[in-house]
């Protein structure tokens, strides 16, 4: 994906625009059914978010909700 590669260069891989553009290639994943990636990725984007904004904050139980859909 050439918009997560660009994010990673210019806000830094552990940002939270990255974190974002991992969650929108995991949903690309799931629609290609293609779930151990989705997971790769998603799980990936928590990490940043949690360590970003900590485990209660609203931003990593955003990205957790989107894991579960």
């Amino acid at each position: 994906f050439q918009s997560l590669a660009i994010f990673e260069k210019a806000f830094g891989k552990e940002s939270p625009e990255v974190a974002g553009q991992l969650n929108n290639c995991s949903k690309v994943f799931a629609r290609n059914q293609d779930f151990q990636k989705q997971n790769e990725y998603i799980q990936r984007a928590l990490k940043i978010m949690e360590n970003h904004f900590g485990p209660e904050s609203v931003e990593y139980a955003g990205m957790l909700h989107n894991k579960a859909m």
